[in-house]
């Protein structure tokens, strides 16, 4: 199995004009209809959810390889984040936060459960592109067009 294949503006090797249509052709067919409009889906386990999920849709309308088909991705991320703030408000009201104290079975679960979820959001943050690497990417994409671009109006300085 190959490595995994990176979005055309994150390529750092050489590739022939031909080469780059091509790429740009698969990405367009990769992302499919557009998130632009995508309305909450009904199984969203709360308003947190819904809230963020109108939250992660506009920030992603822009992303070109983002669309539709990574809706089940972003509905993941924001069920598990209604799922670990739940959890953690629950460990917050029955104020359990010292350590070293005789845990009994229900907070221990709330506890694991709180555990999951947060490594579950991250998964998904992940995937849809919220991560401090996936966004540094990006920035460094667009200060490379920037770059490009001034060169192109005044040259080579």
């Amino acid at each position: 199995m190959g490595r995994a294949r990176k979005p055309l503006e994150t390529q750092v090797g050489n590739l022939t004009v031909g080469k780059q249509e091509q790429r740009k052709f698969e990405q367009q067919l990769a992302a499919g209809k557009p998130i632009t409009g995508l309305k909450p889906p009904k199984t969203l386990i709360n308003a947190e959810a819904r809230k963020l999920w109108k939250w992660a849709v506009g920030l992603l309308k822009d992303m070109p390889l983002v669309g539709e088909i990574d809706a089940l991705n972003i509905e993941g991320m924001c069920n598990a984040f209604a799922l670990y703030r739940a959890a953690t408000d629950k460990i917050k009201k029955d104020g359990i936060t010292e350590e070293g104290v005789d845990f009994g079975q229900e907070i221990i679960a709330v506890m694991n459960a709180q555990k999951k979820y947060a490594e579950e959001f991250r998964a998904f943050a992940r995937l849809c592109g919220f991560t401090v690497d996936s966004r540094l990417k990006l920035a460094a994409t667009k200060a490379k067009d920037i770059d490009n671009d001034i060169e192109d109006l005044f040259g080579d300085i």
